[in-house]
């Protein structure tokens, strides 16, 4: 790179290989007038202005490359990093119902790629009571919304409707770090002095919609996964002490279980998406147990 007067040029110059053991290029003469000529042939110039990014452009740049290294726990709820998850993605796909699609644009600017309209967004901190940060989104002249991130779905606070989502199938892994993790069939042992395993194993789970149920069992020393939709593995990840993997249907999920309620949500580490699960049948005992931490099970 060369600059001068405020143009930056950028020269690429090609050499011809050393000449090969008895060569007669390599004795001077006309061989190296040819070689200097083939060299001067392939150096190609390639000149423009420098430009120099604004800072909002930098602060853009900065922060999507930092995005992929944001692997935080408690990312949902800062607003400075669900805004380096959003910043540059999309499609985000809406419910049937509306048919849009997202997309999360630098300087705050979204555009409905199927409506063909713009509008702004920006992220604010989780409101009173709240744990998740804001995402305020106005696209033409409709009123704003505010939706709430958990990896990559958007869920509308005032509907809490699945089919009100926005959803973009990216892998999950920069948003649920321990989708990384490197998993591993755990013993029976390690499953029985577990209070999280003991909470798992304690009921029948629903799966979404479906109440059919999903159980964690040990049977002959292994950590088994039932499912309507066939047999599976469970177990527990290194990097986190609420979350139990479910490796099933040729699927990774991690499910983080709530501390405080007899419920998980399961994060599908392929595409990001998400379901709920509850206990089946009588929860007064699991609940009463979690108050105390499912630690001392």
């Amino acid at each position: 790179l060369e600059e001068e007067g405020g143009t930056t040029t950028l020269v690429l110059e090609g050499r011809p290989p050393p000449p090969a053991a008895g060569d007669a290029r390599g004795g001077g003469g006309a061989g190296e007038e040819a070689g200097a000529a083939r060299s001067e042939q392939s150096r190609a110039v390639l000149q423009g202005p420098l430009l120099t990014p604004t800072a909002d452009e930098a602060e853009d740049a900065a922060s999507a490359i930092a995005a992929a290294d944001d692997t935080r726990a408690d990312a949902d709820a800062d607003p400075a990093a669900v805004r380096r998850r959003l910043l540059g993605t999309g499609p985000w796909e809406h419910g049937p119902l509306a048919g849009r699609q997202l997309f999360f644009l630098a300087g705050g600017v979204a555009f409905d790629g199927r409506g063909r309209r713009r509008g702004n967004w920006s992220v604010l901190p989780p409101p009173a009571g709240g744990a998740l940060a804001e995402v305020r989104l106005a696209i033409g002249g409709a009123a704003p919304l505010s939706l709430e991130a958990s990896c990559w779905r958007l869920r509308q606070r005032e509907t809490r409707l699945a089919a009100a989502d926005f959803v973009w199938k990216a892998p999950a892994r920069r948003c649920f770090s321990s989708c990384s993790d490197r998993t591993s069939p755990p013993t029976e042992a390690a499953v029985r002095s577990s209070g999280l395993g003991r909470v798992a194993m304690a009921a029948a789970w629903s799966w979404g919609f479906n109440r059919e149920g999903v159980r964690f069992v040990v049977e002959k020393g292994e950590a088994l996964f039932r499912s309507p939709w066939g047999q599976g593995r469970w177990g527990f990840v290194p990097s986190r002490d609420d979350v139990i993997f479910v490796d099933f249907a040729q699927q990774m999920h991690m499910l983080r279980f709530d501390r405080a309620h007899a419920r998980f949500v399961s994060t599908r580490c392929s595409d990001g998406d998400t379901v709920s699960g509850n206990p089946l049948g009588d929860t007064a005992d699991i609940t009463r147990r979690l108050e105390d931490g499912w630690d001392k099970w």
